[in-house]
């Protein structure tokens, strides 16, 4: 009697076994990986916005219909994805007018990553405005009720979907203007 040889059901049962562990770390892989690629589409988005603000206020933009000039920029809220705003700027007062604000959502939709903190100076606000604010497009931080903060910002972006998560920091220098991403795992 000649003996074959084909495999075994024991040895079968390894190789599914082995076969599955390696599909379960690709995947896991692969969904850290697109974790990391909304984080960063979410902080690439936000220093997006600030630069095309930032334009937009040193160029002059005004509108000759209203005879007015505006501020732009970006509203960060906590567990929300970053808008991009505008409101009229009052000349006579040297203000931003937080009452006509318009918000707009500003390229790719990245859910599930969102802002997770944001601390102006030493504390810590629910909402933050960073507006470029017209003659000179001075970078200035506001609350939520329109009053001016002071310090340097920070921004901390998550992914909050995925077993590891993953975040990205935004430190915006209120001297400068300056926006600068700091990956942290």
């Amino acid at each position: 009697m000649k003996k074959s040889s084909a495999f075994t059901l024991i040895e079968l049962l390894i190789v599914i076994c082995i076969i599955g562990i390696l599909a379960a770390a690709i995947i896991l892989n692969f969904s850290g990986a697109r974790e990391r690629q909304q984080l960063s589409i979410l902080a690439d988005k936000s220093v997006a916005m600030l630069q095309v603000a930032q334009q937009d206020v040193r160029s002059g933009k005004y509108d000759s219909a209203a005879g007015q000039y505006f501020c732009e920029g970006a509203l960060f809220a906590e567990e929300a994805e970053p808008l991009f705003v505008t409101m009229p700027y009052d000349t006579a007062t040297g203000a931003c007018a937080f009452d006509a604000v318009i918000e707009e959502n500003y390229g790719l939709g990245t859910a599930p990553a969102v802002v997770e903190t944001i601390t102006v100076g030493s504390g810590d606000v629910e909402e933050l405005y960073a507006l470029y604010v017209p003659p000179d497009a001075e970078f200035v931080f506001y609350d939520s009720s329109g009053t001016a903060q002071s310090g340097d910002g920070l921004i901390t972006f998550t992914s909050g979907g995925g077993t590891e998560p993953y975040s990205i920091s935004l430190n915006l220098s209120a001297f400068t203007g300056i926006a600068a991403l700091t990956l942290t795992e």
